[in-house]
């Protein structure tokens, strides 16, 4: 029972957070089922968007400067991807495994799109601190 309050909260505070602009319309007063899921698809939206652009920042600045000349090195494009794909898979796992001990039901349907919005807001933050710790390697 208090998972599904866990996404709501999700929907609720993180909202702001995941765009600079206002919440999504959808946001705005989720009371139903159908809203809730609605709110939490238009912030997992925004949330992808916003990780998949500190992915691509991560991308290039690895692609950046001479690598012989780093004292450290650098991920390749390549490892960058497959980090990033072995994360899609547990994070995957992870937030089924999550809605699935709710049972099913309306309940699960929001612990997983919460759940996913939640690790995808983390792995954002996660790349970002990457890209600045691989900017002050040039």
């Amino acid at each position: 029972m208090y998972r599904p309050l866990i996404a709501l909260c999700f929907t609720l505070i993180a909202a702001p957070a995941l765009a600079e602009d206002a919440p999504p319309a959808e946001c705005r007063s989720p009371v139903t089922h159908p809203d809730m899921m609605e709110c939490n698809r238009a912030l997992l939206v925004r949330a992808e968007e916003r990780m998949k652009a500190a992915l691509q920042a991560l991308r290039d600045e690895a692609a950046e400067g001479d690598p012989a000349k780093r004292a450290v090195s650098v991920p390749s494009d390549e490892a960058i991807l497959a980090d990033q794909a072995a994360w899609e898979a547990e994070v995957e796992a992870d937030c089924q495994a999550s809605a699935a001990e709710l049972g099913g039901g309306q309940a699960s349907d929001l612990e997983y799109l919460g759940c996913l919005g939640l690790k995808t807001g983390e792995r954002e933050a996660e790349l970002l601190d990457l890209t600045e710790r691989v900017e002050g390697l040039h």
